[in-house]
């Protein structure tokens, strides 16, 4: 309380006083005001003065010599921030994560001050930070991920006795529902029936690089993501009570995974085989190669091993002439999104389709107390809910 007058002055700022036409949400401690238009930030401007007016600040403490302040605590956010850089290196993968991340932390001293003492940085700066990205044209997701850097950031700090007590970006940053609705509207779209038949015709698929046409085709018949794909090795694929199989893992030099539900088993569909994919991990494996995709590198650029097969689709697509109404777009990812609704339009489980495409369904009861999908439950799954007719036989003559 000692502190809640200052809140109510600093939510009356951000509201311009009620006089703030556009959406603004505030999330302080105490404090959570969502405010759509000007009506909504008059009302939520007259309620925080009346609360101000009502409010009796508390008797002044005793004053007592206060302890000296820990030099750790002197630590300026440019020099912290240099050597929380330095531990990335070993632990986040792949380099693209580790340059977002300090990124964000680079941003926060542009906009605070790299010279502050990191342990006078408030959630107003926090605050300050976020509406300064926004000014910049920065979607709510985006500030929402880099506010997740800038939390995990002051972990570190705590961690390292260099600030106590809460984190200043806990909860600093919200992304709501509606807008949550209105992303997934200008996101990756799942391809139409149509333009799988088009777009995998021999004749046309002949126009994508041999290692590229192995890449879409994995992608059509797995959902998994492009990085996932371009990182397999060899030894990747097994088999299992008479089921081929893809595992997608970070154990490998150079893996790596989104989160922990990545990690699975995908059946490999029939359709695969019929076209030689035996065959070709055979060979590869004959010639002494550890990777599905040799020629290629997973470090070789700072997107990730998935890049040149992503990039490949992409022009592929634009070459096509294959679009979607806007707002929304087709990528690589189209083909995981085209994965997921034929297995759902198939009457799929969300448990066997979760195994498959490596999410995690959010009731962890359901977690807890359920068994897990096995392979053949995940095979079945396969064969039954994707069916795309493609001429097998004229694809095969075309990768080999």
């Amino acid at each position: 309380m000692s502190h809640a007058d200052d809140l109510i002055a600093e939510a009356l700022r951000a509201l311009g006083n009620g006089q703030m036409r556009e959406r603004v949400r505030l999330n302080l401690p105490g404090i959570e005001i969502e405010a759509n238009n000007a009506e909504e930030s008059a009302l939520a401007a007259s309620l925080l003065r009346e609360a101000r007016a009502v409010y009796t600040p508390p008797p002044p403490a005793a004053v007592s010599a206060s302890p000296a302040q820990p030099a750790a605590s002197r630590e300026t956010l440019g020099r912290a921030a240099e050597r929380w850089s330095k531990t990335l290196d070993g632990i986040t993968m792949p380099a693209k994560t580790r340059s977002i991340k300090r990124c964000a932390v680079r941003e926060l001293a542009e906009i605070v001050g790299a010279g502050i003492s990191c342990g006078e940085i408030t959630r107003a700066d926090v605050g300050r930070w976020a509406e300064a990205l926004r000014g910049r044209g920065l979607a709510t997701p985006t500030i929402c991920n880099k506010a997740g850097y800038i939390s995990g950031f002051f972990n570190w700090l705590k961690a390292s006795g260099i600030i106590s007590g809460e984190n200043p970006a806990t909860g600093v940053v919200s992304y709501g529902i509606r807008e949550k609705r209105g992303r997934r509207k200008s996101g990756f779209q799942a391809f139409t029936a149509a333009q799988v038949a088009a777009l995998f015709a021999p004749e046309a698929l002949a126009k994508l690089a041999p290692a590229a046409r192995w890449g879409a085709l994995l992608g059509l018949y797995t959902g998994a993501r492009v990085s996932e794909i371009a990182q397999a090795r060899v030894n990747d694929f097994a088999e299992m009570d008479g089921v081929l199989y893809l595992t997608i893992t970070d154990e490998g030099e150079g893996q790596s995974l989104k989160n922990d539900g990545s990690r699975r088993v995908v059946p490999l569909h029939p359709d695969l085989l019929e076209m030689g994919l035996r065959a070709r991990f055979d060979a590869l494996r004959a010639a002494g190669e550890t990777r599905f995709f040799p020629g290629h590198k997973l470090a070789a650029t700072i997107n990730g091993p998935g890049q040149w097969l992503s990039k490949a689709w992409s022009y592929y697509l634009k070459a096509q002439g294959t679009t979607c109404p806007p707002p929304g777009r087709l990528g690589f990812h189209s083909l995981r999104k085209t994965v997921t609704q034929m297995l759902q339009n198939a009457g799929v489980s969300a448990e066997v389709r979760a195994a498959l495409l490596g999410h995690e369904l959010d009731d962890e009861h359901h977690a807890a107390y359920s068994r897990g999908v096995t392979i053949a439950e995940q095979y079945d799954a396969l064969k039954k809910g994707m069916r795309y007719g493609l001429a097998l036989d004229r694809l095969r003559a075309l990768l080999f």
